[in-house]
């Protein structure tokens, strides 16, 4: 106990001097490690707990840390010293991170997580971001060699899970979405446990509205016609839908949703069709105004702007409001949309007609079907060709909807088909994206007729021909039945002189820079040949050139021929 005591001791020393200097935590890491070396040094029986050791200290002084902070608060301490509290909290978390890194053996490799874990627990709501600032930037390391079923994954799960309840999804939607990308960065995309295999429906998702009946004979009140409340109803009454698609095949909900939907299309419609025709008339009565009275920079800022809300209020003295809204009904549009989506998954697929051949068919469907996603119900030609025209309809008033409507149709169409390539993925019940590659076994078989296997193969043809003549080279050399191995000079140089004409120019057809007189390889056969049978000729060549040689070769036996016949 005396051990742990002078241990957590020393690491809130080697904190609280870090945290108070500019000085890299990196001096503390070293110190702590210095002095579990000493200590192990010492005392030997302690080498094996002193990870646990570790961990109870770091996580004591963590407690007192925060702990010491929240009294000051109560005390009405400045925001300063609440900063230096974050600065201890972030030296003590480089320690330890780093010392789990150099040295496993007295710093476990779960430490850190685990700190973060006690970190979130003791801190309020509105600090807790601030832990993610921290986080962020040293994903990659806080999560090497982390596996989902044990060990870090399990922690960084559960404090995750943690601060996801406790947070509100309506107040805090941007730090929600923090967390769950930093989920999935943490775990790998074909983990299960993210994805929703079974399909489950959020049917907790309850929309509460005035759901009183009006009488057929009711009158208007409040300046809102009957015509409107009922809209009202119909409207909020299709996210009971929405929160649950299957129920539409019970009882008459196709036809309710089916009412329903058509009516927003066409209230929507004539909402675009009136914006439309109101910002032609503005249009007209801007262009007599000048340049000066624009105003495009705080327009851009406008249009740029984006608007979300998980959950719109349902009063009544709302609606209206809502339906002038461009971001509300462009929203409505894509929760139908969605919708839309899933109710085409369902559409019968056609079945193969049997092949006439007699040999049976291969099936086309994965072999590990998911049959959570295998629902009962298919929908009927009507309903998919329904479905068909009001999508269209849809797309066509989302993309005349502002701001930016092309590109916000765009991308949904986009996002849509993504979605449909997950769910394909889902039913075959997440197939890993990384397969292992194949490993092939090939016997070389021994090729009788190869060269490099013959046992008389000498390395190249001309020594293989020896060796099989007889095994005394210099008596096949002087074997008159041979012949000569080399040919004469010009009968060497007949292929280039089919290059040339008569002048010595390149013939009719060959560039220059083809000639056999400008490879390097033959002039050198060339005049090696003409050392032997006409040396004479080097004293009339400047350079090495096969062409000249070619000439002079070709005068010296025309002089020859003219002696003898003279």
């Amino acid at each position: 106990m005396a051990f742990k005591d002078e241990l957590a001791a020393v690491i809130k020393a080697i904190v609280t001097r870090s945290a108070s200097s500019a000085d890299d935590y990196s001096d503390g890491t070293a110190d702590f490690i210095e002095f579990a070396n000493a200590f192990v040094d010492r005392v030997p029986d302690l080498a094996g707990p002193m990870a646990e050791s570790a961990s109870v200290g770091f996580r004591s002084v963590l407690a007192d840390i925060i702990t010491s902070s929240s009294k000051e608060d109560t005390k009405g301490a400045s925001g300063t010293a609440r900063d230096a509290m974050f600065r201890a909290v972030q030296v003590l978390l480089d320690i330890a991170l780093e010392s789990s890194e150099r040295h496993k053996d007295y710093v476990d490799k779960m430490l850190p997580l685990m700190l973060i874990e006690d970190t979130l627990d003791l801190l309020t709501i509105e600090d807790t971001p601030r832990v993610f600032d921290y986080i962020e930037p040293r994903t990659d390391r806080l999560i090497q060699g982390l596996e989902s079923g044990k060990g870090k994954g399990l922690i960084v799960l559960r404090f995750c899970n943690e601060l996801l309840r406790r947070l509100s999804r309506a107040k805090n939607t941007a730090f929600c979405g923090r967390v769950l990308l930093f989920l999935t960065s943490a775990y790998p995309l074909t983990e299960r446990s993210g994805v929703n295999l079974r399909g489950d429906f959020n049917v907790d998702n309850v929309t509460f509205y005035d759901e009183d009946e009006i009488p057929p004979d009711a009158m208007d009140v409040d300046g809102s016609s009957v015509k409107e409340r009922s809209f009202y109803s119909i409207f909020w009454g299709l996210q009971r839908f929405f929160s649950n698609p299957l129920s539409l095949f019970q009882g008459d909900n196709w036809k309710t949703m089916a009412e329903g939907v058509e009516r927003i299309v066409k209230e929507f419609s004539e909402k675009v069709e009136t914006a439309t025709a109101t910002a032609t008339s503005s249009d007209k009565k801007r262009k007599d105004r000048s340049d000066r009275d624009r105003r495009p920079t705080q327009l851009a800022v406008e249009i740029s702007k984006e608007a979300f809300f998980p959950k719109y209020l349902t009063s009544r003295s709302l609606f209206d409001l809502q339906l002038r809204d461009s971001v509300f009904r462009r929203q409505i549009l894509v929760q139908i949309l969605i919708v839309f989506n899933f109710l085409l998954i369902l559409v019968k697929k056609e079945e193969k007609p049997p092949s006439t051949t007699g040999s049976p068919q291969k099936s086309a469907a994965p072999a590990n079907v998911n049959k959570s996603l295998t629902y009962p119900h298919n929908l009927t030609k009507e309903q998919e060709e329904w479905l068909a025209s009001e999508r269209s309809k849809i797309m066509k008033i989302l993309e005349a909807i502002p701001p930016n409507g092309k590109n916000f149709q765009k991308s949904l169409t986009t996002v849509i088909t993504h979605e449909k390539n997950w769910v394909n993925w889902k039913e075959e019940s997440c197939p890993p994206f990384e397969k292992e590659a194949e490993r092939l076994e090939i016997k070389k078989a021994r090729l009788e007729q190869s060269l490099a296997v013959q046992v008389e193969n000498m390395g190249s043809r001309e020594l293989t021909m020896l060796a099989r003549v007889g095994r005394n080279p210099p008596e096949v050399v002087k074997d008159s039945k041979r012949g000569m191995a080399a040919p004469s000079l010009l009968k060497f140089l007949e292929p280039l002189a089919e290059q040339l004409n008569p002048d010595g120019t390149p013939a009719d057809g060959i560039e220059e820079e083809y000639l056999l007189s400008k490879d390097k390889i033959f002039n050198w056969r060339a005049y090696r040949m003409a050392m032997t049978s006409h040396f004479q000729l080097f004293k009339k060549l400047d350079s090495i050139d096969s062409a000249a040689l070619l000439k002079y070769a070709k005068e010296e036996a025309e002089a020859a021929e003219n002696r003898t016949q003279g």
